[in-house]
């Protein structure tokens, strides 16, 4: 179930343990020490021996960055929705304006944009 959650501080220790014994980095084993503690430490902060409680908040927390991250969305959807609008307000009022240049026996109450003519 742990299979999405992601630990950098765990992918951090890996990548050290791999760059000590499989490269020429220069990572020694006090570098990598220092690493597994710091690890421990991270990891016992987010709960450590107790798994279950650990899994369950940062589950919450995923949970909220995603609410947060899809209200974002929608609100930038909404801007772009309004812009959209407004910008196709200037388009009918520049295409009504050049139809009244065009036609001036016809007025602005006469499109049915701006709805029915008054008699």
């Amino acid at each position: 179930m742990t299979s999405g959650i992601f630990v950098p501080h765990i992918l951090k220790l890996n990548m050290r343990a791999f760059e000590r014994y499989f490269c020429t980095t220069g990572v020694t084993d006090e570098n990598l020490i220092a690493d597994y503690v710091e690890a421990l430490s991270l990891d016992r902060g987010l709960g450590g021996a107790d798994k279950a409680n650990a899994l369950e908040r940062i589950m919450r927390d995923r949970a909220a960055e995603q609410a947060a991250a899809y209200a974002a969305r929608l609100q930038s959807r909404e801007v772009r929705i309004e812009e959209r609008k407004a910008a196709y307000a200037v388009i009918r009022k520049e295409r009504l304006a050049r139809r009244t240049l065009e036609r001036p026996e016809r007025s602005a109450s006469d499109s049915p944009a701006l709805g029915p003519r008054k008699i």
